[in-house]
């Protein structure tokens, strides 16, 4: 389908009245689904939302009872309940956390936290005691519960729990946010599980996801859900969708075609919503071809219709903009709300967040025939069946308790230590052996403080006060204004580990001090890091100097350190604490490049672990890093219309109706449109390894990549069609270095030249496997590839989907997406004839 009839069937959904697809629709969509997905590593050959399938009868992973069981429970339940009752269920009833915040309107009485709600949750809605219904106290919880000053464990970023392209780890990492969620009594734990996928790594979020491959995000983001529900806590994916920029957030428009949503971030989507059975999805803020996305019938449709979601549609806070549009397009939950149908919003937060959408206005679109009782109903039903099947009904949060810290130390640890990169490595730099008596230069970035947390709701504070500086909540947020630097410091984990060496620290702040201590030690190790914010993106991919910092954290220009220390220095190691990809101007002069991301309250630790070999890392990356912002999809980031148009700095909601017309008076019809337009003009060639390929083009480092202190070598590749249509690809790893290590072998894919629609990818990831080996042991390794993962998104047939071209399909296993490096191995195989 060319861009002008997508353009048309976008308008005809745009128009289109809330509906469910009829039976004859829906078996087709089954049928499809189920003969491209395959089985093995690519889920169930059934679809979860089919009641009259085995499938519903089987007890999902994470969950507690079938399908079948929970709905048959949610029927009895809804059928005893008052529109009142229902009414109070499908709305937030605002954010007690806001007291946390928003002190002045603690001491003017214009807001107080409503009745049995937890102070510092997100939001909460009031149960039905009579009915069994319990209280619903959320929680944000990207790197473990976002709760300040209950001793919670900071979890490394979600970027970090990428890296280990590990779905036990993944697993792991959910449980923890679920025990520790449920410990301090909230039922719903918000994020953790983000699949948006990078698109440019200069997004302030980036470290709340999982990078920038759909297959890789969705897998690892399903591992989480299970991890974080198997707790009995109900968990949100978010945010849907394809909301790649921070600028202009609220307002801001994604122009992408069918065929490109569906194989990039909807495919992560769909991985996480059918494997990972979610009791959430999060609507996202941005509009999606000129549609809000939690007003877009066709994202919401597709979630529910197509995918098989069965859980509840939630806005995101502020992201709703209707009652009778996004009721009928399929949104099941407004957050924030309010805590009564007779409560004003102060008008300071109404301009932020707008509603409430499904209280008294929602009753009233019920009355009148505008949203149908049926509609309601779903939305309650979804409700019940998701606080069921995950056991929050029967077993809601006991009151708060104390957070166990030495079993969540422990698993903070270990995903750290799985997550981290080593980059670089030359004459084997690292590990730092036989030290005592010889001397180490830490130098920069407080690691005689702690560790950086990437900021706003993603990030994580378990103490009240930030270990480097004073950092006061912005007037408009609820979380600190600046990096929050929590953990264990590492210069204290170097110390502990090398105790018979000469340490010395050195803040950065005094060049010619840190120069002179590098060039006196044997080693010089310089930490170095960037912020991401929600709210915001980074100008640039460079870590922060005084020139380009508005937080007044990073206070010497970190490149200039780098490169003077590499300079001077007999060896060193740069240790970087990031949520994205970093330029690297010095790279060539320094040894060894470690990247920590947000390690999380026991990253110190790990880190030193790997500096003495304690351990052998085994991360590798979940996005690209390129040399230069040119060499991003979009090298310019978004005109930010707040910025430069807004008096309050920044893009309201509230501002657009007065704004846009400025803005298209001063600069010509449509000129608002077009800046807060984001187009997908590349379609498939979504940023990273993808459009490298494509535009031949060589990056800092390649997604895929991570050293070992081992060496690993791959032989013998082999690929076989199996009966669900899925191929299995064979081949060997031999650990040819001296000690134990854990490779990731990937396996990409290159579809056939005929294929139809918008140009393929050169190649695409399709699976992977994680390989513990001693040294000199060799392992033969199978990575199935569903059917799904080499099937592509057909808009030409009369109902789109899941379509499979026959011909001839290129596999590729290797150590990363360098298609020149040594360990690439390739095969062919003939498919669909």
């Amino acid at each position: 389908m060319d861009d002008d009839k997508n353009h048309q069937h976008f308008n005809m959904l745009k128009g289109r009245k809330y509906m469910r697809l009829n039976k004859i629709t829906s078996a087709m969509m089954i049928f499809t689904t189920a003969f491209l997905w395959g089985c093995g590593d690519g889920g169930s050959s059934e679809i979860p939302g089919n009641p009259n399938s085995d499938a519903a009868m089987i007890i999902p992973a994470g969950l507690i009872m079938s399908n079948a069981e929970a709905d048959q429970r949610a029927e009895v339940i809804l059928a005893q309940m008052t529109i009142d009752q229902k009414i109070q269920l499908v709305h937030g009833h605002g954010m007690p956390n806001l007291l946390n915040g928003y002190t002045s309107l603690r001491d003017s009485g214009m807001y107080h936290a409503p009745e049995g709600a937890l102070p510092d949750a997100v939001s909460y809605i009031p149960g039905i005691p009579a009915l069994g219904i319990p209280d619903n106290n959320i929680v944000d919880s990207g790197s473990g519960p976002n709760v300040p000053g209950q001793n919670v464990t900071s979890l490394p970023a979600p970027i970090a729990v990428a890296a280990t392209w590990d779905p036990i780890i993944a697993e792991r990492a959910g449980q923890r946010t679920g025990i520790e969620s449920r410990t301090l009594g909230f039922a719903t734990a918000l994020g953790g599980a983000g699949i948006n996928l990078t698109r440019d790594p200069r997004n302030g979020r980036t470290f709340e996801y999982a990078g920038e491959d759909p297959i890789l995000a969705g897998e690892m983001a399903a591992a989480r859900i299970i991890g974080t529900q198997s707790q009995q806590v109900m968990m949100s994916l978010k945010h849907y969708a394809m909301n790649g920029v921070e600028t202009d957030r609220f307002v801001t428009n994604s122009v992408v075609d069918e065929q490109t949503m569906r194989e990039t971030e909807l495919l992560g989507f769909e991985i996480a919503v059918q494997k990972g059975n979610p009791a959430y999805v999060m609507c996202a803020y941005n509009r999606v071809n000129d549609i809000y996305s939690c007003e877009n019938e066709y994202l919401l449709g597709t979630l529910k219709d197509d995918m098989g979601f069965q859980g509840m549609v939630q806005t995101d806070w502020g992201a709703h903009h209707s009652t009778v549009e996004s009721a009928l397009a399929g949104v099941d939950e407004e957050q924030p709300g309010i805590e009564r149908n007779d409560y004003e919003i102060p008008s300071n937060l109404k301009a932020f967040f707008g509603g409430g959408w499904f209280a008294q206005r929602l009753a009233d679109a019920i009355a009148t025939g505008d949203v149908p009782m049926s509609r309601l109903d779903d939305m309650v039903f979804r409700k019940l069946r998701s606080m069921i099947i995950t056991g929050v009904m029967d077993n809601p949060p006991p009151a708060r308790q104390e957070i166990d810290q030495v079993s969540g130390n422990k698993d903070a640890y270990t995903i750290a230590a799985a997550s981290m990169v080593l980059l670089k490595n030359d004459d084997t730099t690292l590990p730092l052996v036989d030290m005592a008596g010889k001397k180490i230069a830490v130098i920069g970035m407080y690691a005689d403080k702690g560790v950086l947390s990437g900021g706003g709701s993603g990030g994580s504070q378990p103490y009240y006060d930030n270990q480097a500086h004073t950092c006061p909540n912005d007037p408009t947020s609820i979380y600190a204004n600046c990096p929050v630097v929590l953990g264990v410091a590492p210069l204290k984990a170097i110390r502990d580990k090398f105790p018979n060496a000469q340490i010395s620290y050195h803040s950065g702040d005094d060049l010619a001090t840190a120069v002179s201590a590098a060039a006196n030690a044997d080693v010089a190790i310089v930490f170095a890091g960037t912020w991401g914010n929600e709210g915001a993106d980074n100008l640039s991919l460079s870590l922060p100097s005084p020139a380009t910092d508005t937080t007044g954290t990073f206070t010497y220009d970190q490149d200039a350190l780098i490169a003077a220390v590499a300079e001077k220095s007999k060896k060193s190691v740069v240790i970087l604490e990031s949520g994205s990809a970093v330029k690297m101007p010095w790279l060539p002069q320094v040894d060894a490049v470690l990247d920590a991301w947000y390690p999380g309250e026991q990253g110190a630790y790990a880190i030193a672990d790997i500096l003495s070999g304690a351990v052998n890392p085994s991360g590798k990356l979940p996005l690209t890093f390129p040399k230069d912002e040119s060499d991003l999809v979009m090298p310019d980031l978004p005109m930010n219309v707040g910025k430069n148009f807004s008096p309050f700095g920044l893009m309201i909601l509230a501002m657009e109706p007065l704004l846009q017309p400025v803005i298209d008076a001063q600069l010509g019809e449509g000129a608002y449109w077009n800046m807060i337009s984001v187009k997908y003009d590349e379609k498939l060639l979504l940023n990273g390894y993808k459009w490298m390929d494509a535009n031949d083009l060589t990056p800092q480092f390649h997604f895929g990549h991570g050293l070992s202190y081992t060496t690993f070598s791959y032989s013998g590749i082999s690929a076989s069609e199996q009966m669900d249509g899925s191929v299995d690809v064979t081949f060997n790893i031999t650990n040819t270095g001296g000690l134990e290590g854990a490779e990731i072998a990937q396996v990409y894919a290159s579809l056939p030249d005929n294929t139809p629609g918008s140009q393929q990818p050169e190649k695409k990831l399709v699976g992977w496997k994680k390989v513990d080996l001693a040294a000199g042991d060799s392992k033969t390794v199978t990575v199935n590839v569903p059917k799904k993962y080499i099937s592509t998104w057909d808009v030409s047939l009369p109902i789109h989907g899941w379509t499979f071209t026959p011909g001839q399909y290129d596999f590729q296993v290797s150590d990363s997406a360098d298609s020149k490096s040594a360990n690439t191995l390739s095969t062919s195989l003939t498919l669909g004839y």
